[in-house]
């Protein structure tokens, strides 16, 4: 098997393990188990938390002691024992302890996937910006096939989707072993230098342009967190019949739009990429403000929100990925990406479930969750952020950059 194929497979792994319980898990906690919207969103805030705790010290060891590509298969094994211990979990408190080390283990692979992947495009000398959209392709195939099985099998209620998800993880460890590893940077002494790393951070964080986009990613990411926490919860409240497999179309329509992206990435810049993810969301939130059950006219707009998830994920994801990695220093290029998916999955996480637990408990009546004024907060939230985004990121590439490499700001 070529190395470009492997890589796609190892991404639909990668992608798969999540697909099996991240969209579903909210609803089995509120649906079966009873928790509260903010217990849901403390629950989920807990792997943002796993975001910054593994972010930095998981980017220094990949690039300056021990292979990417080594780390990402020993956090999948560890991984697979946690979600195999869910699985069999029959108390709240135990869950929630579990889910959280888990995180620990899963979320750092999502950057070191992506180091992985940077170094294997290069080593092959492809253009990143048409072929790392169509690997990260295979992840959303990935995602959406494991939905879709926990959907058939009707385990999106219960802690049998760990299983997946438990057997998933052992075999990405594993087959991630016949990739090329990662090479690591150490210095002529052998030993690690943390303040090289403090130094490059500052460097970054001190740039306007890059402050401002991670900042933005911080929004960026709550409003996807969201989306993943409380999507399907929204579903089985309107009584959609498979809920999470009439939900996965959202994920599948990434599939769609990352081929558009291609020729966005090679013709417009971030910024407009970014502010076009953004306007979709609040979309999708609006659309699902107004959509229901009930009638087809509100079955149709459902539909339109769900599917106009691919717009606003991947103009968001892919492009962030692939502008910070040639905005940044190539030598730590498993840290910076760290730090891109800290913002997103870390501190976007935290905010976007606290703040949506929030939300949704202070809209709920009787036991009932008022949905249509749920989304319209987010709704109106994420057009605010897109007007600031508008107004404020005004960053220019430096004068050395390869223009042809890096789309214009």
């Amino acid at each position: 098997m070529r190395n470009l194929s492997k890589l796609k497979l190892l991404i639909f792994l990668e992608f798969a393990i999540w697909g099996a319980y991240l969209t579903t898990f909210g609803t089995y906690l509120i649906v079966t188990l009873g928790y509260s919207g903010r217990e849901v969103g403390a629950v989920y805030a807990g792997v943002g938390l796993a975001s910054l705790l593994t972010a930095f010290p998981v980017g220094i060891l990949a690039d300056k002691v021990i292979s990417a590509s080594r780390l990402y298969c020993l956090c999948h094994i560890s991984g697979a024992v946690c979600l195999l211990a869910i699985s069999f979990a029959d108390n709240r408190d135990t869950i929630m302890v579990l889910f959280f080390i888990n995180a620990l283990f899963y979320v750092p692979t999502l950057s070191l996937s992506q180091a992985i992947q940077h170094y294997n495009v290069e080593i092959m000398a492809l253009d990143k910006r048409e072929f790392f959209p169509k690997v990260r392709i295979c992840g959303t195939i990935g995602f959406v096939s494991s939905v879709w099985l926990v959907g058939l099998l009707q385990w999106q209620l219960t802690n049998k989707q760990f299983w997946l998800a438990a057997a998933l993880a052992l075999a990405t460890a594993l087959f991630s072993l016949t990739l090329p590893q990662v090479p690591i940077f150490r210095d002529k002494s052998g030993l690690l230098k943390l303040r090289d790393f403090i130094r490059h951070c500052y460097i970054s964080l001190k740039t306007p342009k890059l402050l401002l986009f991670f900042i933005f990613c911080v929004g960026l990411g709550a409003a996807l967190q969201i989306n993943n926490t409380f999507a399907n919860t929204f579903l089985h409240d309107i009584q959609i019949p498979y809920f999470s497999i009439f939900n996965s179309f959202s994920q599948a329509s990434s599939i769609v739009f990352a081929f558009p992206l291609i020729w966005f990435l090679k013709r417009f810049s971030v910024k407009l990429i970014i502010a076009v993810s953004m306007a979709a969301w609040a979309a999708r939130f609006l659309l699902f403000a107004y959509g229901s059950a009930d009638r087809f006219s509100g079955l149709l707009l459902l539909a339109c929100g769900v599917l106009i998830y691919g717009i606003a994920y991947d103009f968001f994801m892919m492009t962030g990925s692939i502008f910070v990695d040639r905005e940044v220093n190539k030598r730590m290029r498993a840290f910076t990406q760290t730090m891109y998916l800290a913002a997103v999955n870390g501190l976007g996480m935290i905010a976007g479930n606290i703040l949506s637990g929030w939300t949704i408990d202070s809209h709920t009546v009787g036991g009932v969750r008022q949905w249509h004024e749920i989304w319209l907060i987010f709704a109106f939230s994420t057009l605010a952020m897109l007007v600031l985004f508008l107004f404020f990121y005004r960053g220019k590439p430096r004068p050395e950059q390869e223009k042809a490499e890096l789309p214009q700001i």
